[in-house]
Formats: structure tokens, C-alpha cells, sequence
């Protein structure tokens, strides 16, 4: 069985969305929820990639298109260089 994205938060990553947990506490559980569920980047739906990435305040959208269609190293570990 696959890896899910969950388990391959890198710890900088987990350690941000606690901290949000604190303010935005459905939100995180619906990105925990979505990062148990899949095992690809591409398998997250436009909503969940948005909101994995804004919550980890590391997303700018004027710039981070790469980002939104490949993933985040500094959010999702990769395997085999993929997402």
C-alpha cells in the first residue's frame, strides 16, 4: 500500500498547520482528512490543493502556479520525485 500525503508531511508543515489548528480548527481537520484519503498530489482536488497550500502560508498565488499543479517539497515529501 501507498504511502498517503498525510504520512509524508514534512515536520515543518505539520508543525504550521497545528499552530492554524488553534484558529482555523475545521479547516485543518478537512486537510487532514483530504491528506489521509490520497496517496498523489494529483489525486487532491483543486479546493483541497488550495487549501493545503494556504494554510500552510506558503502559497502565493501570483507565483506559485508550479506549486498548485506539482505539489510542494517543503509541504508533501516526495517519493521518487513525484507528489
Amino acid at each position: 500500500m501507498r504511502t498517503t500525503l498525510f504520512d509524508r508531511l514534512t515536520p515543518e508543515a505539520r508543525e504550521k498547520y497545528e499552530q492554524e489548528r488553534k484558529q482555523y480548527g475545521p479547516s485543518i481537520d478537512a486537510i487532514y482528512d483530504s491528506l489521509k484519503a490520497k496517496t498523489m498530489w494529483q489525486d487532491l482536488t483543486l479546493t483541497e490543493v488550495h487549501r493545503v497550500l494556504l494554510y500552510s502560508n506558503n502559497y502565493d498565488s501570483r507565483h506559485d502556479y508550479i506549486k498548485l499543479m506539482y505539489g510542494d517539497e517543503t509541504i508533501i515529501k516526495p517519493i521518487n520525485d513525484l507528489i
